[in-house]
């Protein structure tokens, strides 16, 4: 009927705002003061009926269930963020493992662009990510002696997938060159 229905959301929105006991309580009001007001108004003594302990009963279960969903909930998004934070974490030691290696690391597209460079590498030429990212291609960091064997090296690497202790120069955005040993493996996807 309109009055269970009343009961019943008055009786989840106090779960839901204040907790269990709060909310058992509203069922129990609710049931003692709806009959009263509504149904007992014209009567002198107030007698509650076997459907008033039933209707009690299910605004209390309604309450158990509201109450359950709530803890569940809470205990879900608690174990949510702990793993979203582990993950985090450990997310963040890769990108720091990478980022400051004792090694520079790369990645170019097809093109030979880069798309990704280490923190370490970035420093050994003297260059910000934002000139290097999708803006310069690893031929323009190789000495003008090393060029020319550029397309050679190239071809052999997305040919076997790899290239091992390749011995080349590379030079720094002041014009100086440093040697480098490359090894390096090609992601077709």
């Amino acid at each position: 009927d309109g009055q269970g229905y009343f009961y019943s959301l008055a009786v989840i929105i106090a779960t839901l705002l204040c907790g269990f006991w709060p909310g058992v309580v509203s069922a129990v009001f609710s049931v003692i003061l709806g009959n009263l007001f509504l149904n007992n108004i014209e009567k002198s003594v107030f007698v509650l009926g076997p459907a008033d302990g039933v209707r009690c009963l299910s605004l209390v279960l309604i309450v158990m269930i509201v109450s359950w969903i709530q803890e569940s909930m809470k205990s879900s998004r608690a174990e949510l963020e702990k793993s979203g934070n582990k993950r985090n974490i450990l997310h963040e030691t890769i990108l720091d493992i990478y980022e400051n290696a004792p090694c520079g690391y790369h990645s170019i597209d097809r093109d030979g662009t880069f798309i990704q460079m280490n923190n370490t590498e970035l420093q050994w030429l003297g260059y910000k990510s934002l000139e290097v990212i999708d803006k310069m291609k690893l031929i323009e960091i190789l000495s003008p002696r090393e060029r020319p064997k550029f397309s050679q090296h190239f071809s052999a690497l997305w040919k076997t997938g790899f290239l091992r202790n390749l011995e080349t120069e590379f030079m720094r955005k002041d014009g100086s060159i440093f040697p480098v040993l490359v090894n390096t493996t090609a992601n077709r996807d």
